[in-house]
């Protein structure tokens, strides 16, 4: 037996009304809360010159990166 899986079927490209609601209320979460408390954390690491703690904030960074990118991707459609 392989790894092998076929491939998923083909999903529609459009985004419903409740879809996109509710990327803008993830977008706002991200943007006006989950934002300003890593900008916090990574701003108060760096002062204290501790960089171990960098990592799992960079990891958080980037998935609040990524969620508003694809919110940005979205709200242009």
């Amino acid at each position: 037996m392989g790894r092998y899986r076929p491939p998923a079927p083909a999903k529609s490209k459009y985004i419903t009304v409740a879809g996109k609601d509710r990327l803008q209320k993830e977008h706002d979460y991200l943007w006006k809360v989950k934002r300003p408390k890593v900008t916090r954390s990574v701003q108060e690491a760096a002062a204290q010159g501790d960089r171990s703690e960098m990592l799992n904030i960079s990891m958080e960074k980037s998935s609040c990166v990524k969620l508003i990118i694809a919110y940005g991707i979205y709200k242009n459609v």
